[in-house]
């Protein structure tokens, strides 16, 4: 009998409103220029992550809808990791990231907030998903697996399909990644970092 220990795990949920008007408040704080100057140096290609420029989005009042959508599965992915009622998460911090055709972001990791997430207001079911790796992956690049060298990387990391108004949750030690985008429409996310307090 093989039992398979110690899971991740991801929390996935999606958005049950009209996405228009986030994106619509969104789309006039975007400063594509003055962001490129100021990009987080995982970003690649014409992709922009406003991390280093702004991560306040969680204080505007156009924002409040999303911030409840996300502080609500936050709880409950809290719950399920069974992770000490005495703390509060609370959204941290929260910023935007937009990949043109092309763009892609560099293995990273948000280490050490306790969790983040994804939440995708422009994305075709597809494209420019997230990959998470194995945390063991350098160990394991060691073992004698057999390797199909078209599929390397699916021994050590998992894609996570996505589209429009899902959320994903998941430790922010966890290294990811995006696939570069192969839509000519704009993938464009909300990120947040949920740290937590007694």
């Amino acid at each position: 009998m093989i039992n398979n220990l110690f899971p991740i795990k991801i929390y996935k949920a999606s958005y049950p409103y009209d996405l228009q008007p986030l994106i619509a408040n969104l789309i006039p704080l975007i400063e594509f220029d003055k962001t490129l100057e100021n990009n987080q140096g995982s970003m690649r290609g014409e992709g922009i992550c406003s991390y280093v420029e702004r991560r306040d989005l969680h204080e505007l009042d156009i924002f409040a809808p999303v911030v409840k959508f996300i502080q609500t599965h936050v709880l409950t992915y809290w719950r399920e990791l069974n992770y000490d009622p005495a703390y509060n998460p609370k959204i941290e911090e929260m910023w935007y990231n937009v990949y043109k055709e092309g763009s892609f972001i560099d293995l990273h990791n948000h280490a050490p907030r306790t969790l983040t997430c994804s939440f995708y207001l422009s994305k075709e079911f597809g494209t420019s998903n997230i990959v998470f790796e194995n945390p063991l992956s350098t160990i394991l690049k060691h073992q004698p697996y057999y390797i199909d060298k078209n599929n390397y990387h699916a021994l050590f990391e998992e894609e996570v399909d996505a589209q429009s108004g899902d959320l994903i949750i998941f430790p922010g030690w966890l290294n990811h990644r995006t696939i570069k985008n192969s839509s000519t429409t704009d993938r464009i996310m909300i990120g947040a970092n949920i740290c937590i307090e007694r």
